[in-house]
């Protein structure tokens, strides 16, 4: 099965596993290379999304992978187009519907990825989480316009959010099928919005986005700090926890029936191998070799990351233990 799913079910485990969630590679000059030869097509060639999806991997050997996928692919498989002219929320309602046939690339990208990976490498299905959507469809993610839209339209709000977490469960559910282990919803955006918002409308579109998939499912928002009481509301079994607040804080708050991944601080890893050794050590004393636990960064990690500090966070983690020889084929 693997630490990564040993520890989203908070199975005891050796050594706490670790990995980046999210959409992380740009700190690789591999990643760099690649999206540069290939371009706006990276996201929808499975080869392509394959490889990047591998290249961490391959190189730091992390204990899952994170499926990469072009942003843009739900968005076109529901009619929808992030462009620079804001949609409105009523076009929105009347718009959104997941053909499921439009992100067969997705899926394609997945059965490349669990074929070519160790079975222990946990393949973990990606999306964006409905609010986060919402906010790039309205005004770019800048926020101002989904805050607006959830004071004044309540009712057409939720008819929207209730679409759009349909068609993300949709994407997650053909990531499965075609051979994820388990799913994530990325949410950079929640912690933008007021308390009101997170527990009326933020985590019930999340907990309705992950319901029924059939997998450990993991909800990564940002800045929720203020909405901790409510989180648990999503029903994930994992919650990513930011570099805000310590995560022994956090997690005794959240309860240590979930599991939680993070929350080195992003910048560390901007500093120097000894100091990021130094960090991740710190952190994995806090946490005591509590089960559960999923070594990650607080939050993506900076195109400018050196890579031979996120290999220190690795090998901290490892305890200076040699990695194991599973180094797989190159995808593509």
């Amino acid at each position: 099965m693997g630490r990564f799913l040993d520890a989203l079910a908070r199975r005891p485990v050796d050594r706490p596993p670790v990995w980046m969630a999210g959409q992380v590679g740009p700190y690789l000059p591999e990643h760099r290379a690649l999206r540069t030869r290939v371009g706006a097509a990276a996201g929808r060639d499975p080869a392509v999304a394959a490889e990047l999806t591998a290249q961490p991997v391959r190189r730091f050997h992390f204990d899952a992978a994170p499926v990469f996928t072009d942003p843009s692919a739900l968005l076109e498989a529901m009619g929808l187009d992030a462009g620079p002219e804001p949609m409105g929320l009523r076009d929105l309602a009347e718009t959104i519907d997941l053909a499921v046939d439009r992100v067969g690339h997705v899926a394609e990208t997945v059965r490349l990825v669990r074929a070519e990976l160790p079975g222990d490498v946990a393949v973990v299905a990606v999306a964006d989480a409905p609010t986060t959507l919402l906010a790039r469809l309205l005004d770019g993610a800048e926020g101002l316009r989904l805050r607006r839209a959830m004071a004044l339209h309540r009712g057409l709000l939720r008819e929207v959010l209730d679409r759009l977490a349909a068609s993300i469960h949709g994407l997650l559910r053909v990531q499965i099928e075609a051979g994820a282990d388990a799913a994530q919803l990325l949410d950079p955006v929640a912690g933008t919005l007021p308390v009101a918002s997170l527990r009326a409308r933020v985590f019930p579109a999340a907990a309705a986005a992950l319901r029924g998939l059939g997998v450990p499912t993991i909800y990564s928002a940002q800045g929720v700090h203020h909405g901790l009481e409510h989180l648990r509301t999503v029903y994930a079994s994992c919650y990513g926890i930011d570099w805000r607040r310590p995560l022994v804080e956090v997690w005794a708050e959240l309860g240590h029936d979930v599991a939680v991944h993070g929350n080195l601080e992003p910048a560390v890893l901007l500093t120097d191998p000894t100091t990021v050794a130094e960090e991740t050590r710190r952190l994995l004393g806090a946490v005591g070799g509590r089960p559960g636990h999923v070594v990650d960064v607080g939050h993506e990690v900076d195109p400018s990351t050196p890579v031979e500090n996120v290999a220190a966070l690795v090998e901290a983690v490892r305890d200076g233990r040699p990695p194991p020889d599973r180094r797989p084929p190159r995808v593509g």
